[in-house]
């Protein structure tokens, strides 16, 4: 329909948005931890062993405020997420023009585990040592953004360029 080659654009930005989200997550710990860390290939076992370096307490690059405070873990977590579930939102809102495969996808991310223990931690104020608490879904998750960038790539119905050869 005219409606749904209208909305593509739109749901293939408000994706390729999504998978760069996890992407600056997964490289802010590769900095963190000194791993390489591959969006489209790293291991269960490489991700936990750059989550187990990082310690909790540590900052990230990200800055705060003009003071140049940096944000904690739980705070560059927290504001990822909530950027992530706005471009969920996005979709979700024209989902009756998506194809049920995306909508599934799109599911699956908005309900990922990582994203609760994240905020578990958050409401509870939990202190770890390091962030290998988060690895194990972190890496769950990674796999569906994954299958979300590979629905993206298949999906391209301009000439724009795909996104997983950009993400190493």
């Amino acid at each position: 329909s005219r409606q749904k080659r209208h909305i593509a654009p739109f749901v293939l930005q408000s994706v390729a948005m999504i998978v760069r989200e996890t992407n600056s997550l997964l490289q802010e710990i590769a900095k963190a931890s000194g791993e390489h860390l591959s969006f489209r290939r790293v291991s269960a076992q490489r991700l936990t062993r750059a989550f187990e370096k990082v310690s909790f307490s540590s900052g990230t690059t990200m800055l705060m405020d003009l003071s140049g405070r940096h944000a904690s873990w739980i705070e560059f977590f927290h504001m990822r997420r909530e950027r992530t579930r706005e471009r969920i939102a996005e979709v979700k809102d024209v989902s009756r023009y998506v194809e049920p495969e995306l909508t599934a996808l799109i599911l699956r991310i908005d309900h990922n585990g990582f994203f609760s223990m994240t905020e578990t931690t958050e409401r509870y104020a939990v202190r770890n040592k390091d962030l290998s608490g988060f690895a194990s879904e972190f890496y769950k998750y990674l796999l569906e953004c994954r299958d979300l960038a590979t629905w993206h790539d298949a999906n391209l119905v301009f000439p724009k360029g795909p996104i997983l050869p950009s993400l190493g």
